[in-house]
């Protein structure tokens, strides 16, 4: 009986352990957003393709880039990196509002800031493009940038 016992506070901790990682991970996911792609070929047969890629993917995938590769990059964009820094912390501050708005009698732009996302829709006689980008991923891309422009700034 009680090694039935010590078996369910076992079973109950592992459970618990295992809800609890599984709810922080969903938080991390949750809270970098999606990225969301969606692509309309207007001709027949055409592809109707949606990518939906968790924010979190973008930090996780630069940490997993060679240094050398993210240094090249990071000594390109140093110079520009307080003016990248600069227009985000404006872009996250702003209310909604349209950046950009072109309407032609072939194709329709529109860029605007909704909430903490950039959408980005085109539409043409082709196809038609929709892009959702959080700014938390943006900010997570310049971050980690930032950081490797520091190590490659240090090392030269």
């Amino acid at each position: 009986m009680r090694m039935s016992k010590g078996m369910s506070t076992t079973a109950a901790c592992l459970l618990t352990l295992s809800l609890g990682t599984a709810a922080a991970g969903t938080a991390t996911v949750y809270d970098a957003g999606l990225i969301r792609v969606h692509v309309v070929e207007k001709k027949q047969d055409g592809q109707n393709i949606h990518v939906w890629v968790p924010g979190i993917a973008v930090p996780m995938a630069m940490k997993l880039a060679p240094d050398r590769e993210l240094a090249k990059v990071s000594r390109h964009i140093r110079q520009h990196l307080p003016v990248i820094q600069a227009a985000l912390k404006g872009l996250e501050e702003c209310p909604d509002t349209v950046f950009v708005e072109v309407i032609s009698s072939r194709e329709r732009v529109r860029v605007e800031k909704k909430g903490d996302l950039i959408l980005i829709d085109v539409d043409s006689g082709r196809e038609s493009v929709s892009v959702s980008l959080p700014l938390k991923v943006v900010r997570y891309a310049v971050d980690e940038l930032k950081d490797a422009a520091t190590t490659a700034s240090s090392t030269d």
